[in-house]
């Protein structure tokens, strides 16, 4: 007898579950009934919750890398529980580490000169 719908669940299916269930969140789609998000993605009481809110916004980050900071700029595009997208002027997506965030500036109206 041949069980073609069956499946195990198994650490393997469960990480690909979660592997969705993250995809869905940085794309702002529904999440399906029984799958939850992580607290630090929804409380703005902390930055991945905080920084939902802002998306769509012009800002710049500095990032501690090592002894220095270095700064990116653009329009951020997602985040996630662990990392932010900003889209540069250029256009191109520039995935950043949300763990080496030291500084967000925020701007409200940008006035930009290229």
């Amino acid at each position: 007898m041949a069980l073609s719908n069956f499946t195990y669940k198994n650490e393997e299916n469960e990480e690909k579950e979660k592997q969705n269930k993250n995809v869905r969140i940085m794309q702002n789609e529904p999440i399906p009934d029984g799958m939850q998000v992580p607290e630090t993605v929804e409380s703005e009481l902390f930055v991945p919750g905080f920084l939902m809110t802002q998306i769509g916004k012009y800002m710049r980050i500095d990032f501690l890398i090592g002894n220095s900071l270095t700064d990116r700029t653009g329009r951020l595009e997602r985040v996630g529980a662990s990392y932010i997208i900003l889209r540069a002027l250029d256009g191109n997506m520039v995935l950043c580490d949300m763990f080496s965030i030291k500084f967000a500036e925020i701007v409200e109206s940008p006035t930009i000169v290229v």
